[in-house]
């Protein structure tokens, strides 16, 4: 099996929206702005809907890249701590 064959996939992590556009620009090799502006020109010259929904379908279709996906199973949350200094909490007694 060759190992150099290109697949299209979306890109969730270089999304705008749904990761097509940057799908689109790393199988050709191009950056993902110039899709992204060619996918505006188009929806605007075709009417919107026409673009819109050939985009929809196309992220349906599209897989996710699988070098994406990661599945953490086994991580504890991790608890996150602020910048700003907690003050101390003070006691009060009530005599």
């Amino acid at each position: 099996m060759n190992d150099s064959i290109k697949k299209l996939y979306r890109l969730p992590s270089e999304a705008i929206l749904l990761g097509v556009c940057a799908g689109i620009a790393r199988y050709a090799g191009i950056d993902p702005v110039f899709v992204r502006l060619g996918a505006i020109v188009l929806a605007l010259l075709t009417g919107f809907w026409p673009t819109i929904i050939v985009y929809l379908i196309a992220a349906a279709l599209l897989p996710r890249d699988p070098a994406q996906e990661t599945v953490a199973t086994n991580q504890e949350p991790r608890e996150v701590h602020s910048s700003e200094p907690k003050e101390p909490e003070q006691k009060q007694d009530n005599l």
